[in-house]
Protein backbone atom coordinates (compact mmCIF):
# COMPACT_ATOMS: atom_id res chain seq x y z
CA UNK A 1 0.00 0.00 0.00
CA UNK A 2 2.79 2.54 1.10
CA UNK A 3 5.02 1.39 -1.76
CA UNK A 4 1.99 2.11 -4.53
CA UNK A 5 1.28 5.45 -2.75
CA UNK A 6 4.78 6.41 -3.04
CA UNK A 7 5.23 5.63 -7.20
CA UNK A 8 1.69 6.94 -7.88
CA UNK A 9 2.84 10.24 -6.05
CA UNK A 10 6.22 10.53 -6.46
CA UNK A 11 6.70 14.11 -7.29
CA UNK A 12 4.84 14.69 -3.86
CA UNK A 13 7.03 13.00 -1.60
CA UNK A 14 10.50 13.80 -0.94
CA UNK A 15 11.28 11.18 1.65
CA UNK A 16 12.41 7.72 1.16
CA UNK A 17 11.06 4.47 3.39
CA UNK A 18 13.24 1.86 5.22
CA UNK A 19 11.37 -1.21 7.11
CA UNK A 20 12.43 -3.57 9.88
CA UNK A 21 9.89 -5.98 10.83
CA UNK A 22 9.58 -6.91 14.36
CA UNK A 23 10.84 -10.07 14.77
CA UNK A 24 11.60 -9.70 18.71
CA UNK A 25 10.16 -11.79 21.83
CA UNK A 26 7.87 -10.08 24.12
CA UNK A 27 9.56 -8.61 27.15
CA UNK A 28 13.09 -9.04 25.65
CA UNK A 29 12.36 -6.32 22.69
CA UNK A 30 15.53 -3.54 23.69
CA UNK A 31 17.80 -6.76 24.63
CA UNK A 32 17.13 -8.51 21.26
CA UNK A 33 16.60 -5.33 18.91
CA UNK A 34 19.89 -4.29 19.99
CA UNK A 35 22.03 -7.82 19.72
CA UNK A 36 20.00 -10.02 16.94
CA UNK A 37 21.13 -10.02 13.58
CA UNK A 38 18.67 -7.25 11.38
CA UNK A 39 16.75 -7.68 8.38
CA UNK A 40 16.91 -4.03 6.86
CA UNK A 41 14.34 -3.30 3.87
CA UNK A 42 14.97 -0.04 2.11
CA UNK A 43 14.75 1.68 -1.09
CA UNK A 44 17.83 0.96 -3.33
CA UNK A 45 18.79 4.68 -3.32
CA UNK A 46 19.01 5.60 0.20
CA UNK A 47 20.06 2.33 1.62
CA UNK A 48 23.47 3.83 3.12
CA UNK A 49 21.73 6.19 5.64
CA UNK A 50 19.20 4.09 6.51
CA UNK A 51 22.14 1.39 6.97
CA UNK A 52 24.19 3.71 9.31
CA UNK A 53 20.94 4.67 11.26
CA UNK A 54 20.68 1.70 12.09
CA UNK A 55 24.10 0.83 12.76
CA UNK A 56 23.75 3.30 15.69
CA UNK A 57 22.18 0.95 17.79
CA UNK A 58 21.87 -2.22 16.23
CA UNK A 59 24.93 -4.77 17.48
CA UNK A 60 24.70 -7.65 15.76
CA UNK A 61 24.29 -8.46 11.31
CA UNK A 62 22.53 -5.98 9.44
CA UNK A 63 21.31 -7.67 6.25
CA UNK A 64 19.60 -5.75 3.57
CA UNK A 65 17.25 -7.04 1.55
CA UNK A 66 13.61 -6.02 0.15
CA UNK A 67 10.53 -5.01 2.35
CA UNK A 68 8.67 -8.66 1.08
CA UNK A 69 11.56 -11.05 2.13
CA UNK A 70 12.06 -9.07 4.61
CA UNK A 71 8.64 -10.09 6.04
CA UNK A 72 8.37 -13.29 5.05
CA UNK A 73 11.45 -13.95 7.35
CA UNK A 74 9.78 -12.49 10.16
CA UNK A 75 6.57 -14.23 9.22
CA UNK A 76 8.76 -17.58 9.03
CA UNK A 77 10.41 -16.95 12.24
CA UNK A 78 7.34 -15.61 14.46
CA UNK A 79 5.54 -19.05 12.91
CA UNK A 80 8.51 -21.09 13.81
CA UNK A 81 8.68 -19.76 17.48
CA UNK A 82 4.64 -19.83 17.84
CA UNK A 83 5.06 -23.86 16.57
CA UNK A 84 7.61 -24.57 19.48
CA UNK A 85 5.38 -23.04 22.23
CA UNK A 86 2.32 -24.99 20.50
CA UNK A 87 4.13 -28.11 20.58
CA UNK A 88 5.78 -27.26 24.27
CA UNK A 89 2.20 -26.62 25.65
CA UNK A 90 1.27 -30.10 23.88
CA UNK A 91 3.53 -32.21 25.56
CA UNK A 92 2.53 -30.15 29.34
CA UNK A 93 -1.05 -31.37 28.35
CA UNK A 94 -0.03 -34.64 27.89
CA UNK A 95 2.54 -35.10 30.79
CA UNK A 96 -0.53 -33.52 32.93
CA UNK A 97 -2.42 -36.68 32.16
CA UNK A 98 0.92 -39.14 32.23
CA UNK A 99 1.31 -37.60 36.06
Amino acid sequence: MVESLLTDNASMFRNFVAHCPERVLPGRIMKELVEMTGLLAVQRCCNRNYRQFYRDFVQGEVLETDARTAEMAKLTENSYRDTNIAFANELSILFDKLI
